[in-house]
């Protein structure tokens, strides 16, 4: 089930991304900015962190308690969107802890914002389409699939032919859709938070926008990663299941489609990897704009 694959994604893309948060930023000549830039990175690290933890025990608790057929197959489903439901739940506590205004003399913004205004428009986009998609895949395997919901049969009669197994049926996506909505609730929660925190003090209006959408961008990422990575699994695994369910009968062409699907998948997988390793907009450190020397 691609359990190997998911895991390893995650782990190297959590680990590229550390990496690039743990190079000591230069320093600003905006107080605020350079505690608000301090703030963000710690969160977007101790989210990896914790995003990891959670998908490893998930898989390690299905590993030794073997809790009834599927159980493993579900665990490693629910590993990735386990990594993107604590991922985005920590960054929504860095949010709600964001460092707020300090001083006598406090300067604000009057602007209305939107979740969808601050959140980078092609990650919202590919977040939105993958778990669509995901949705679809879940579907369509809970209405081909056999009794046992985890297997399908391509022979007229189910005792003749030969059965793939694992096959993303009801068993697998039960689970799935409660993950889902639970990472898109976290997810939206953590993009309202986002839109409405307090702006950040700085002469340049650029680098408070660019701040906030950093914000959106690490929670987006997330999420886009967590849901790429369990559709590349139910594809892969729809997709060889498939294949071995047209042996017998022989059905060259539906094995033939079954490979390809289960290619789209690893190439679906490998995106996720690299959406989560996409680094967040970086904050100008230029002259600010409208100053004068």
């Amino acid at each position: 089930m691609l359990l190997p694959l998911s895991l390893v994604l995650l782990i190297a893309g959590s680990v590229a991304v550390g990496a690039a948060a743990l190079r000591r930023p230069p320093c600003d000549r905006e107080p605020a900015v350079a505690v608000a830039r301090r703030h963000g990175l710690g969160t977007s690290l101790a989210a990896l962190v914790f995003g990891l933890a959670a998908a490893l025990t998930v898989v390690v608790a299905a590993l030794t308690t073997l809790d009834g057929p599927g159980s493993i197959g579900r665990a490693y489903l629910m590993a990735p969107l386990s990594f993107g439901v604590v991922h985005n739940a920590t960054l929504l506590v860095g949010e709600l802890t964001w460092p707020r205004p300090a001083g006598e003399l406090r300067h604000a913004r009057l602007a209305r914002r939107s979740p969808g205004a601050t959140a980078p428009r092609w990650l919202l986009r590919l977040t939105a389409a993958g778990a669509s998609a995901t949705l679809l895949i879940v579907l369509a395997g809970a209405a081909l699939s056999g009794s046992d919901g985890r297997s399908i049969t391509l022979a007229p009669d189910p005792s003749l032919g030969v059965r793939g197994d694992p096959f993303p049926g009801w068993l697998y996506g039960g689970p799935v859709i409660l993950g889902l909505c639970l990472l898109a609730g976290v997810t939206m929660a953590a993009l309202v938070v986002v839109a409405d925190r307090p702006a950040v003090a700085t002469a340049d209006q650029r680098r408070e926008t660019t701040l906030r959408r950093a914000s959106a961008h690490r929670v987006l990422r997330g999420a886009a990663a967590a849901v790429l990575t369990v559709l590349g699994e139910l594809l892969v695994a729809g997709g060889a299941a498939v294949h071995t369910a047209a042996a017998v009968p022989s059905q060259p062409v539906l094995a033939g489609l079954g490979l390809l699907v289960a290619a789209l998948g690893l190439a679906v997988a490998l995106t996720a990897l690299a959406v989560l390793c996409v680094p967040a907009p970086r904050v100008p450190t230029g002259e600010p704009v409208g100053t004068s020397r």
